[in-house]
């Protein structure tokens, strides 16, 4: 998952944030470096099937899961102090920002 989100050309730090992954992991696992190398191999049909099907699955739910995330985020809003809706904030601008562009083909 992590793997594609950074493909999709998410920010680590919202990479970090959503998927509860330390950042250091999350890096190894993008760069297929420390014990990750073993398990990240493209030329191995499991790694080769699970990312495709991750993917897949990303890009077919994309916008339920928008829909999901938002009604959350409405929820929680009104209970969030000023530096949690910063980060909402700033999260909800990078998806937009990434949905449009894919919107344009990018």
């Amino acid at each position: 998952m992590i793997r594609v989100l950074d493909e999709f050309g998410f920010d680590r730090s919202f990479i970090t944030r959503i998927t509860g992954v330390p950042k250091r992991t999350a890096n190894e696992i993008v760069n297929r470096r420390g014990p990750w190398r073993a398990f990240i191999d493209p030329n191995k049909e499991l790694y080769t099937l699970t990312y495709f099907r991750v993917r897949s699955a990303i890009l077919e739910h994309a916008n339920e899961l928008a829909i999901h995330a938002l009604k959350e985020i409405e929820r929680k809003i009104d209970g969030a102090d000023c530096l949690q809706a910063v980060y909402v904030g700033k999260d909800l601008i990078e998806i937009g920002q990434r949905v449009a562009k894919r919107g344009d083909g990018g």
